[in-house]
């Protein structure tokens, strides 16, 4: 079933201080999206529900709470709810940091234990590279403090997931992070170590420094090979994602958006920070239609079919592209800034290495390719 999704910029506030973010949260002139804001956003959800054309295409919802640290902004959360409580073809996803939870915040995640209607995405890299970065107003790091949380809502039995983030610096953690993951599900929490790679970098590499990157990479990968080999003899996949097939391309614009907090929509909540939002914005929340979202949301999914000869070409199993990374990078004009795929070198060049790692695998182990 397809679902259209809607990111919420509901708050410009953070209970952290990551080195890596760009947005001014102490100088947010709006802290909170307005209550006028998301209640358009109600108002334009439930004439989506009525119209057939658009539940003929999208049978079913996403409202997704972004932030900043949407858990900051608990009334918004409340407000979207409880207003689609009693529809089952509007779903709910939160993106969050994970951070010291309030009563009020598991209060609100606990209501919908077992609806499957609800579904909570925890932040979480691993404790090598974790505080590194993602460090508390005082600069210490948060790592124990997401584990607690992830730990809480296994026991509460709430719906969650893990999504680990790294950065090319970070890549001398990989293999601890792994091993790390790997006790954790040892100790009952579902989690595989797929970390995203940082892709909002330029990853403008010299020659020389994609070398030393490959050296770390393969080094990783050695400590980690015997023992997600051994987890593929019995699942038929690998527990370190990067080894398993991934070309997945965004959907930014294509049956996914995002309402920023001044009540714009966006092609995706990537674009919450970006300089061209005014050229970017469908309109106001207060003025589209659900024929205006069907309209845009075929045009960018025409936009999104383009393949750049260079990536139907290449050999890697494993590539992820951020549409709005690749826009704000792009010196392209037009809609082909979105589709501008190999604009950042380093990074097509580390998924290529991964690539040849994987082969190399296979080359090595013919036998696992008769494991399904």
């Amino acid at each position: 079933m397809r679902k259209f999704v809607v990111d919420i910029e509901s708050d410009r506030k953070c209970n952290l201080s990551c080195s890596y973010c760009v947005i001014p949260f102490e100088t947010a002139k709006i802290k909170d999206i307005p209550h006028d804001t998301q209640t358009a956003l109600i108002k334009l959800v439930k004439e989506c529900l009525k119209n057939p054309q658009f539940t003929k295409q999208y049978p079913e919802i996403q409202l997704s709470f972004f932030g900043g640290e949407p858990t900051l902004n608990k009334p918004g959360i409340k407000q979207i709810t409880d207003a689609f409580d009693l529809e089952p073809r509007v779903k709910y996803f939160l993106y969050t940091n994970g951070f010291k939870y309030s009563k009020e915040m598991y209060d609100i995640l606990l209501k919908y234990k077992d609806t499957n209607k609800f579904a909570t995405q925890i932040s979480y890299d691993g404790l090598a590279s974790h505080d590194r970065a993602r460090v508390d107003k005082r600069g210490k790091g948060s790592a124990l403090a997401v584990k607690e949380t992830i730990y809480k809502l296994q026991e509460l039995g709430v719906d969650y997931s893990i999504h680990p983030t790294i950065s090319s610096p970070d890549f001398d953690c990989l293999a601890q992070n792994y091993f790390e993951f790997k006790r954790m599900r040892e100790t009952g929490i579902d989690c595989l170590y797929s970390p995203t790679i940082d892709y909002l970098s330029k990853f403008e590499f010299t020659d020389s420094e994609i070398q030393k990157i490959k050296s770390v990479l393969k080094e990783q990968f050695k400590k980690i090979l015997p023992y997600t080999i051994e987890f593929y003899k019995t699942h038929g996949y690998f527990d370190f994602g990067w080894f398993n097939p991934q070309k997945s391309i965004c959907t930014a614009g294509n049956g996914y958006v995002g309402l920023d907090i001044e009540g714009r929509i966006l092609p995706c909540h990537g674009n919450f920070s970006s300089d061209n939002k005014d050229a970017l914005s469908w309109g106001s929340i207060e003025t589209l239609t659900p024929e205006i979202l069907l309209k845009m949301s075929t045009e960018y999914g025409e936009i999104l079919n383009y393949i750049p000869k260079e990536c139907a070409e290449c050999s890697t199993h494993y590539c992820l592209k951020c549409n709005a990374a690749k826009y704000e990078i792009s010196q392209l004009n037009g809609a082909q800034r979105w589709v501008d795929y190999t604009n950042q070198p380093g990074l097509c060049a580390i998924f290529k290495f991964i690539g040849y790692y994987r082969m190399a695998i296979f080359g090595k182990f013919p036998e696992l390719a008769n494991i399904t």
